[in-house]
């Protein structure tokens, strides 16, 4: 039988090829154990890792594979050797359980470099996908607290107004019961009796506008409310429904999204080993990218929005610059974006509102 020889060189192109050097019934012992591995911890760990290229990175996979296959050759080495050796069996599997162990802690340690990378490309990107959304939601938040600031600019205005009424009211009555003083006066209380009936029938005529007025007013305000009550179900609906579809739009990224992996996969498995780093980059990408094109809707979503309330305050201080007043204004407006008025309805996109911005300074 031939001596066994362990071949030592400076930097070894093949794992495998330094392994099969070495004699099978000369490498399960002590000493050939601990050369074996010697010979492939220098054969695999000569490189210091470098994971900012996909060259490096691959290299340190195919370094696991050819430990991998080493490992894979000396058990099925071993496997032989007992199988041939019956007496020496029990000494075999001791020293090859000590080999298989060492194997596996060098693969172990030659890919770590590569696995601490890969989680901390993870946690980066799962860092990215929340300032995203905590940014999308700020804007969210913050087009809410303008359509609240419209909304209560609109009430104040109302309120100044309706005052504004009622103080002329006033004072129109006063002049009125002034006058009619005057005339009292002056016939020196002639028809005293038909002055008083006419001062009851005045009382009551007054009670009754007064009654009709507070009706009025109170149907103005029930109808105000109704139409706030339907803009903001209105508002919802539209809430909902963009919810709605972006779940359904996220169901069917997630199925096609499996689908693809599902065929990546199979397809993968097919590869030779050195492709097998690309192919999982390919798929972190993809999936970063889903990530950023979702992030990008609930951006866009929330720009809709804010733009269509800029629209509707934009017109709404357009007509009461032309003299409409603001409680008949905001009633159209209503009108107009719940598609009550035939013909008519709100054009949201930039070209128009700067069309119109450009007439408001011509005049």
């Amino acid at each position: 039988m031939d001596e066994p020889v362990v071949v030592e060189q400076e930097e070894p192109a093949d794992v495998l090829a330094c392994v099969r050097a070495v004699q099978a019934i000369e490498a399960f012992t002590p000493d050939g154990v601990d050369k074996i591995l010697a010979v492939v911890r220098k054969v695999s760990c000569n490189e210091v890792a470098d994971l900012s290229t996909g060259v490096s990175r691959a290299r340190i996979s195919a370094r696991t594979g050819g430990v991998k296959a080493a490992r894979a050759y000396l058990n099925k080495a071993r496997l032989a050797l007992v199988a041939g050796w019956k007496a020496k069996s029990t000494a075999v599997d001791v020293e090859g359980k000590k080999l298989q162990d060492g194997l596996a802690e060098i693969r172990d340690e030659v890919r770590r470099p590569l696995t601490e990378w890969e989680d901390a490309e993870e946690a980066k990107a799962e860092a990215i996908r929340l300032e995203e959304e905590a940014e999308a939601q700020r804007k969210a938040d913050e087009a809410e607290a303008d359509r609240l600031e419209l909304e209560a600019l609109k009430a104040k205005v109302a309120a100044q107004e309706e005052a504004e009424a009622r103080r002329l009211e006033a004072e129109a009555a006063a002049k009125v019961k002034a006058e009619r003083d005057r005339l009292n006066a002056i016939e020196k209380k002639k028809e005293a009796e038909r002055q008083k009936a006419a001062a009851v029938l005045q009382a009551k005529a007054d009670a009754k506008a007064e009654i009709q007025k507070a009706k009025e007013a109170q149907d103005a305000a029930e109808e105000a409310a109704r139409l706030a009550e339907g803009q903001a179900k209105y508002r919802e609906k539209q809430a909902e429904e963009r919810e709605e579809r972006r779940i359904e739009q996220a169901e069917k990224d997630r199925k096609a999204a499996e689908e693809a992996e599902t065929e990546r996969t199979r397809l993968a498995a097919e590869q030779a080993k050195k492709d097998t780093a690309a192919a999982v980059q390919a798929e972190r990408n993809r999936i970063e990218q889903e990530r950023k094109d979702e992030a990008a809707k609930k951006v866009k979503a929330a720009a809709d929005e804010e733009r269509q309330l800029k629209c509707y305050s934009d017109a709404f201080g357009a007509l009461v610059k032309m003299g409409i007043p603001s409680d008949f204004a905001g009633p159209v407006l209503d009108a107009v974006a719940s598609g009550k008025v035939p013909w008519v309805q709100f054009n949201y996109t930039e070209d128009v509102q700067g069309g119109v911005e450009q007439e408001e300074d011509g005049k």
